[in-house]
């Protein structure tokens, strides 16, 4: 990897850091950590196809950060141990859109994306997504109804 795409996520002082080439591309205080998940899709290998998704409160909006990360176990594994939790990966041998929640336990396991085809308006534009399919990316029922649960009480 040359150093404009090398990559890196780390924990200093209780903030989630996401480094690409030599600029910050994103940090997140963990108490604003809601849920986090995983994705993947069919765009490798030559290109990130595997990431990890961290969801914020009270707005759920959502940061990405590629599972190709430099120092990605020692992360996973310190941020577990401050949410007292196993972070582990389910979708290394994914090859197409998949997805799951790895954070909370309660909803744990359970498909964190819908994976929902654009649709196209033209015969050009429809032969082009039958060519090149393009999806947008829309929460589960169970993760919509956790982060409503949630998003009146802080938890």
């Amino acid at each position: 990897m040359t150093k404009e795409t090398t990559k890196r996520i780390w924990i200093e002082d209780s903030v989630i850091n996401y480094q690409v080439g030599d600029n910050v591309h994103w940090t997140l205080p963990i108490d604003d950590l809601e849920l986090l998940g995983e994705y993947t899709d069919p765009n490798g290998p030559y290109v990130d196809d595997y990431f990890f998704v961290f969801i914020t409160r009270p707005e759920h909006r959502w940061n990405e950060a590629s599972f190709y990360a430099d120092v990605r176990d020692e992360f996973l594994n310190e941020l577990g141990k401050i949410l007292g939790s196993t972070l582990t990966c389910g979708l290394v041998s994914s090859t197409d859109y998949n997805s799951r929640v790895m954070w909370p336990p309660d909803i744990e396991d359970m498909q964190l994306f819908e994976f929902v085809p654009v649709e196209a308006e033209g015969d050009w534009e429809k032969l082009k997504r039958k060519l090149i399919p393009e999806y947008y990316f829309a929460f589960t029922n169970p993760v919509r109804d956790y982060l409503k649960a949630h998003e009146n009480n802080g938890v």
